[in-house]
């Protein structure tokens, strides 16, 4: 602005009438401020209220355990398989003076290794054993006539017994063991795709639970309480002392499981290898 307008009369007015604007501009904002804000807060619920919304979030929670319930048994898995693998990762990683992370990733490399080997393995032997029965079924099945043919003349001594197989009507027997087998073996592709599909799934949910258990491990880094770690304002301590004592009965619980699952498989292999 240069000094030739500053001494101006028409100048001066008008810049008196932009400033006379102005404050009436802050006084109407200044007044219509406070009406527009909320001149009072949201009614408290009644106890009809929350009765109504604690029994809607209930029927929610309710729902969603029926609709996920596949998932829970997963789940529970992943926590198991974690809580069981966290003190080897701790063990590795003082061991062999590697971080957390990277004890981690060896031990599910190894667990992976020995997974998809073990399922090849596996995989493969099962498939075999299949064939080899259907193909026995199928055998048995083509020389059911003529076995039954040979034994309809033949006579037998059971101590002071006679059975003789030539009074029994074995064509009726061999018609209807026939009628009963030839439909089983016609849906043998139906019964092995079945089998292929559960065992699939199997396999899939197992890969499940090993990645959700591995990035639980990896976020734990490396301290067994943070593989469940819940916080609420005021109750850390309680929760504290609710997991310590729920720890003493759960390692009291697994060990007991351990015990019974090995007592279990030695006396199988000791009762089988007689």
């Amino acid at each position: 602005m240069s000094s030739d307008h500053v001494g101006k009369p028409g100048f001066s007015r008008r810049l008196k009438r932009r400033i006379q604007h102005r404050e009436q501009f802050l006084e109407q904002g200044s007044e219509t401020g406070p009406a527009s804000a909320p001149a009072s807060r949201s009614p408290r619920w009644t106890a009809t209220t929350k009765l109504l919304v604690g029994l809607v979030i209930v029927g929610i929670v309710a729902f969603l355990f029926i609709r996920f319930t596949s998932l829970l048994t997963p789940l529970l898995m992943v926590f198991i398989l974690a809580y069981l693998l966290h003190p080897v990762a701790t063990l590795m990683s003082r061991g062999f003076h590697i971080s957390w992370k990277a004890s981690v990733n060896i031990l599910y490399s190894i667990i992976l290794v020995l997974l998809i080997g073990s399922l090849t393995l596996g995989g493969v032997g099962l498939v075999g054993q299949v064939q080899s029965l259907i193909e026995l079924v199928e055998t048995i099945v083509a020389n059911l006539p003529e076995y039954l043919d040979t034994l309809s003349g033949q006579v037998f001594q059971i101590g002071p017994f006679t059975l003789d197989m030539r009074t029994v009507e074995l064509s009726q027997i061999s018609n209807q063991l026939l009628s009963f087998v030839q439909p089983l073996l016609g849906r043998t592709g139906n019964i092995v795709t079945a089998v292929a599909g559960g065992a699939a799934e199997i396999f899939g949910w197992t890969f499940f639970v090993l990645i959700v258990s591995y990035f639980l491990m990896v976020e734990s880094s490396g301290l067994q309480s943070d593989l469940i770690k819940v916080e609420v304002p005021g109750y850390n301590a309680d929760l504290r002392k609710l997991g310590s004592q729920l720890s003493i009965i759960w390692n009291s619980f697994l060990r007991g499981q351990i015990f019974i699952f090995t007592m279990a498989t030695v006396i199988y292999i000791f009762v089988l290898s007689i």
